[in-house]
């Protein structure tokens, strides 16, 4: 049995080029949301700073939505020890769902994106966690190499909530 297996239960099969390529799939999609979401905001005549908001309220959507959808697996991304971990991954997905429409709406925008700021810093951890131990989802099935693109990705979508929804507080 692999590492990964051993402390998970969760094996991937998939060679190492695939593992690559899931993780920067994985990574292409948050960056599609966020963008996608915003493009389409100035599209449609959006302020910049509305665009933004909407694009990382696109960002949690989807990866919140996720929680509901592939529980099981982020449940083997939590640290060995968290007790709950199903009622820890459906709760952070009802969190993530709920900050979309704070980010949006101007009079919500700073809270949620305190919030949002928050939830991003203490999700951190738990990538780092799931990458050493190569859970075979989201990318981290290949090890702290995931966490060159991850952690960056995580900063700049921290950055991004900051200037675009907390920074005109």
């Amino acid at each position: 049995r692999s590492e990964a297996t051993e402390c998970t239960g969760i094996a991937s099969t998939q060679p190492s080029a695939a593992r690559t390529m899931a993780a920067v799939i994985n990574l292409l999609i948050i960056l599609a949301f966020l963008l996608g979401g915003s493009g389409c905001t100035i599209l449609a005549g959006g302020s910049p700073e509305t665009a933004g908001r909407v694009g990382i309220a696109a960002v949690f959507a989807f990866t919140g939505v996720g929680h509901f959808f592939k529980g099981r697996e982020m449940a083997a991304m939590l640290p060995v020890g968290v007790p709950g971990k199903m009622a820890v991954v459906i709760l952070s997905g009802l969190f993530e769902v709920m900050l979309v429409p704070g980010l949006v709406v101007p009079v919500t925008a700073c809270i949620a994106g305190v919030a949002a700021c928050v939830f991003l810093v203490a999700a951190a951890p738990v990538n780092i966690s799931a990458a050493r131990r190569r859970v075979a989802f989201g990318g981290h099935s290949i090890g702290i190499r995931y966490l060159w693109i991850r952690l960056p990705l995580q900063a700049g979508l921290i950055v991004w909530t900051w200037w675009f929804a907390v920074r005109s507080c």
